[in-house]
């Protein structure tokens, strides 16, 4: 769709002026732009990694029978989304859309990494909060791919890290720890595509 010729233009754009790695183009994207990212990364094969925050794969997107390219993908869903349910389902809001769960999403791109089906979980409280919370989905994928959900607890619609602009009753509590942006960045700064024959 446009979305997707507006990206490639955007990449071509930035890859005629500036000295860019093609093997490090990553993309991160909040609610809508996490929903464009992922529809994106199902076709482009052009991005190393991908990290959706706050929005999860539509349920019609994920029954299509397109096998993305295998990349890397983190996850983050504050598991108090009242817009995108962490659980799934319909949008809260205007939207349509009935959506995965954001645990259902982790396991779409790990199949498509071809990782394995069982994630490791673990749970880490956030300072001394009784309600904050990161719940890790690491799975163990081949050599170069990698694949997390990381699901924070007290959270809503918002970024971790960030305080919302929106009010409460509509996007549920905002958290001010983990940084979102800090854990996309050093996830994005360990991965590369891996090379094709002929490319090094």
């Amino acid at each position: 769709g446009r979305d997707h010729r507006f990206l490639d233009a955007l990449i071509d754009d930035l890859e005629s002026r500036h000295a860019i790695d093609s093997r490090r183009i990553y993309a991160t994207g909040a609610s809508a732009g996490a929903f464009m990212i992922q529809a994106y990364a199902r076709h482009s094969g052009r991005l190393a990694a991908i990290a959706p925050v706050m929005g999860t794969l539509s349920g019609n997107l994920a029954s299509d029978d397109a096998i993305p390219p295998p990349l890397a993908v983190l996850l983050i869903h504050g598991i108090n989304d009242p817009v995108i349910p962490y659980a799934g389902g319909a949008a809260g809001g205007p939207h349509a859309s009935v959506f995965l769960s954001a645990e259902d999403t982790a396991a779409y791109w790990a199949a498509a990494a071809g990782c394995g089906i069982e994630p490791e979980v673990t749970t880490t409280s956030v300072g001394d909060s009784d309600t904050v919370f990161v719940r890790r989905f690491a799975y163990a994928c081949p050599e170069g791919a990698e694949v997390m959900l990381l699901a924070v607890g007290g959270c809503g619609h918002s970024w971790p890290g960030h305080q919302s602009r929106f009010p409460r009753f509509i996007v549920g509590p905002s958290v001010a720890e983990p940084d979102a942006t800090a854990l996309i960045w050093d996830f994005f700064a360990r991965i590369r595509m891996p090379s094709s024959p002929g490319m090094d």
